[in-house]
Formats: structure tokens, sequence, C-alpha cells
């Protein structure tokens, strides 16, 4: 076998097994349901209503919850 042949770093033959979670050769969630599309809009929503609390606009903050608590009635309507 030529030396260009031969496994080196980055080929799978000299990789140990994934042992870690955050291996970049782990596979990547299985999201049937939209559940970490549905953490992530939450996510957002938040984050909107706590910068909104700080900047006081009380209404902001109503209203990002209010999307949230939405997006959650969604989700759990099916």
């Amino acid at each position: 076998m030529h030396a260009a042949q031969m496994p080196g770093m980055g080929d799978p033959e000299t990789w140990g097994p994934i042992w870690h979670p955050n291996d970049p050769r782990q596979p990547e969630p299985d999201d049937e349901g939209g559940t970490l599309d549905l953490i992530a809009h939450l996510r957002g929503k938040i984050d909107d209503a706590e910068l909104a609390h700080e900047l006081g606009n009380d209404d902001r903050v109503r209203r990002c919850l209010s999307e949230a608590l939405t997006l959650l009635q969604d989700h759990a309507a099916g």
C-alpha cells in the first residue's frame, strides 16, 4: 500500500468509538414531534420578554409571554 493511501489523522479507521456527547460524529437528534423547534421558539419568546422587562415595556412583556403560552397550548392540542 502506498503511503498516500494509508489511513491517517481524521480517517474513520483511526478514530476511537464515540464516547462524548459533543463528538461531531454523534447522530443528529430525531425531532419528529417538533419538540426541539418548540423549545427554541419558546426560548426566543422568553428572551424577548426578558429584554422588554429590562427596558420597562410591560405591554411587550405580556405580549411575548402570551405568544409563548399560545405556542405551548397549540403544541399540547396537537
